[in-house]
């Protein structure tokens, strides 16, 4: 009896698939990326925001 493996056959993977999946995943990335600094971006305006409505409300906290 000759050696089996369950594996199904699977073509080998040419450098245009790889990078074809790196690319994806760079994609992926940029895009997360993108998502945290306008997060970033927001979470510092709001306390800019509140610092100055602290200052001139005098109210200690703007709330």
């Amino acid at each position: 009896m000759s050696e089996q493996t369950n594996q199904p056959a699977v073509p080998e993977k040419t450098t245009a698939d790889r990078l074809k999946a790196i690319e994806g995943q760079v994609d992926t990335i940029k895009t997360l990326l993108g998502v945290l600094v306008f997060l970033a971006a927001m979470g510092v305006a709001v306390a800019v925001w509140l610092l100055l409505t602290a200052e001139e409300t005098g109210s200690g906290g703007g709330f």
